[in-house]
C-alpha cells in the first residue's frame, strides 16, 4: 500500500481529485466544469497536470539540470 497517493479523474463534465495517506482518503474535491469535455480535452487536461506533476519532481530529484 503506498504512503501516499494523489488521484486525478476528469470525465464529462467534472473533475474529481483525492488525496490519501496510507490508504485512507484525507481529502477529495470535485469541480462541475463549466461544459462537458470532450474525449481529446479531458486527456488533454490530464496530461497537464502529468507533465507538471513530472517537472516538479524531476527538479526535486535532480535539481536544476
Amino acid at each position: 500500500m503506498p504512503a501516499a497517493e494523489v488521484h486525478l479523474t476528469v470525465v464529462g463534465g467534472e473533475a474529481t481529485l483525492t488525496l490519501t495517506f496510507d490508504g485512507k482518503q484525507v481529502e477529495r474535491e470535485v469541480w462541475t466544469l463549466p461544459g462537458k469535455l470532450s474525449r481529446t480535452e479531458q486527456q488533454q487536461t490530464v496530461r497537464v497536470v502529468f507533465d507538471s506533476t513530472y517537472d516538479f519532481l524531476n527538479y526535486a530529484v535532480n535539481g536544476d539540470e
